[in-house]
C-alpha cells in the first residue's frame, strides 16, 4: 500500500482540485460582474445628476439673462421718458423766458377799446405792441 500511495503522488484526487478551481473561477466572475454592474449604475446615476445640474444651471442662466434684459429695457424706457419730459420742460422754460425778455424790451401802449355803438361805456382795453401783438382784456 505504501508503494501505491507514493506512486500516485500527492494529487490522487485531481478531479477535486479541478472542481475547486472551477468553483473559484465562477465566484470570481460573479464578483466581477457584480462590481461591473454596480460601477455602471453609479456612473449612470452620476451622469443623470450631472445632466440635471447642467439643465438647471442653463435654465437659471437663461432666466437671469431674461430678467436682466427686461430690467435694462425698463430702465432705458424710463430714462427715455424722463429725457423727453426734461426736453419738454427745458423747451417750455426757454419759450417762457424768451417771451418774458421780449416783452420787457417792448414799449406797450394802452388804448381804450373803441366803444360799440350799442354800448354806452366799455371797460375793455387792448395792448398794441410794436410787433403787432394784440391782447384784449
Amino acid at each position: 500500500m505504501a508503494e501505491a500511495v507514493c506512486e500516485s503522488g500527492p494529487f490522487e484526487n485531481e478531479n477535486v482540485v479541478v472542481v475547486v478551481v472551477v468553483v473559484v473561477k465562477v465566484a470570481v466572475v460573479k464578483v466581477v460582474v457584480v462590481v461591473v454592474v454596480v460601477v455602471v449604475i453609479v456612473v449612470a446615476v452620476a451622469v443623470i445628476v450631472v445632466v440635471v445640474v447642467v439643465v438647471v444651471v442653463v435654465v437659471v442662466v437663461v432666466l437671469v439673462v431674461v430678467v436682466v434684459v427686461v430690467v435694462v429695457v425698463v430702465v432705458v424706457a424710463v430714462a427715455a421718458a424722463a429725457a423727453a419730459a426734461a426736453v419738454v420742460v427745458v423747451v417750455v422754460v426757454v419759450v417762457v423766458v424768451v417771451v418774458l425778455l421780449l416783452n420787457q424790451s417792448q414799449d406797450f401802449t394802452y388804448f381804450p377799446k373803441q366803444a360799440n355803438t350799442h354800448q354806452s361805456k366799455s371797460n375793455s382795453y387792448f395792448i398794441a405792441s410794436q410787433h403787432g401783438c394784440l391782447l384784449v382784456f
